[in-house]
């Protein structure tokens, strides 16, 4: 086997049932396969139509663990490690402007700049927040998902450090309003009442107020943080501006804090699968979300879940193997037991949750 300096191989040697060593990435950081992939023909041919020449593979002495015996790799760990620190400084700080209604701006430029930046830069850094987490949880953990993803999001598009800094400052604390919302409303486990609801929507206001007034906020954050639920097509709120009136932050983390609520469990609702929410917001992004930040982030999105091990709804586990066109989501996946299935046609299975990634 031909192997280059950092044990590289060349993709002429490589045959099917071979395992990744090492993620494969694109020159925009866009996943293309997973580490810990079993190769099969088919993405062997896909891989050299991507001009992929040499790739990692795991050396024989390694352990032979497919995809649905794989312990989660040390990348994986010391991510959740990262997030569930940052998630606990968050509650603290929620609780602590609910007191003094004050954003510690120093603390959070902080967390921004030393932890969550570097896990916005971590290969896989989305299919990683997919984790089963208590509802008592969600808004800390949502500000923190929000954050990262709003980062990510942004490196996609091609923003720079100073703007990444800053979307990621915006998706932290999209949410900060929320600490100026009675708790019965905030935590209430029922659906609002329509009163209930205009309480609740105050805290786009409320958070702009917030960071306005810790003086140190620039207006391109502060802006993003009123205009977090607005909506293309004027239907959101506070102010129900439409289209080209909503900052490009605000249009970024709409994406972000829509996939990432529908996706966790709340107190009134169940969290849907990765899967199902991207269908639901391919339909949306004609109309009440950014057409063409929307197609970025799932285009995107939807490779971060290749070799990931998933539960289908006839309870077969199943590995995703590779996706279509982001129009087309349906993934190919294969069964424990080696059955190809593709997940397309109106009689298709579908995907109960995600088990591994």
């Amino acid at each position: 086997m031909s192997v280059q300096q950092g044990g590289a191989c060349s993709l002429v040697d490589v045959t099917p049932g071979m395992e990744l060593a090492k993620a494969i990435l694109r020159d925009n950081g866009k996943i293309l396969l997973t580490e810990g992939t079993v190769l099969t023909e088919t993405l062997i041919q896909r891989l050299r139509g991507q001009g992929v020449s040499h790739i990692h593979i795991k050396g024989e002495s390694g352990p032979d663990l497919t995809a649905f015996d794989r312990p989660p790799s040390p990348l994986r760990l010391d991510f959740q490690r990262k997030h569930d620190a940052v998630t606990q400084t968050m509650q603290r700080t929620f609780d602590a402007v609910r007191r003094f209604k004050k954003i510690p701006t120093r603390e959070m430029n902080q967390v921004v700049e030393e932890a969550l930046l570097p896990m916005v830069n971590t290969a896989g850094a989305l299919n990683y927040l997919q984790r089963d987490r208590s509802v008592d949880e969600y808004t800390f953990v949502h500000s923190v998902n929000v954050g990262i993803m709003a980062g990510v999001l942004g490196h996609w598009l091609g923003y720079k450090a100073p703007q990444l800094k800053e979307l990621t400052l915006a998706g932290l604390l999209h949410d900060m309003g929320k600490t100026q919302i009675p708790l019965p409303v905030l935590n209430k486990p029922l659906r609002l009442t329509d009163e209930e609801m205009k309480v609740m929507r105050l805290h786009p206001i409320i958070g702009y107020k917030l960071a306005q007034d810790s003086g140190v906020i620039s207006n391109d954050v502060s802006l993003a943080i009123l205009q977090h639920h607005e909506r293309m097509n004027g239907s959101g709120y506070p102010s129900g501006v439409k289209k080209e009136r909503i900052h490009p932050y605000a249009k970024i983390l709409a994406v972000v804090d829509t996939y990432d609520a529908m996706t966790s469990d709340r107190v009134f609702k169940s969290k849907a699968t990765p899967l199902s929410v991207i269908k639901i917001m391919l339909e949306e992004m004609y109309d009440r979300l950014d057409p063409d930040v929307c197609t970025v982030f799932l285009d995107n999105l939807k490779d971060c879940f290749v070799g990931n091990v998933v539960e289908l709804s006839d309870g077969r586990e199943a590995e995703i193997l590779y996706f279509g066109s982001v129009f087309t989501p349906a993934p190919v996946l294969r069964t424990r037991q080696g059955e190809f299935i593709n997940l397309s046609g109106p009689e298709a299975l579908d995907i109960v949750r995600i088990i591994a990634g």
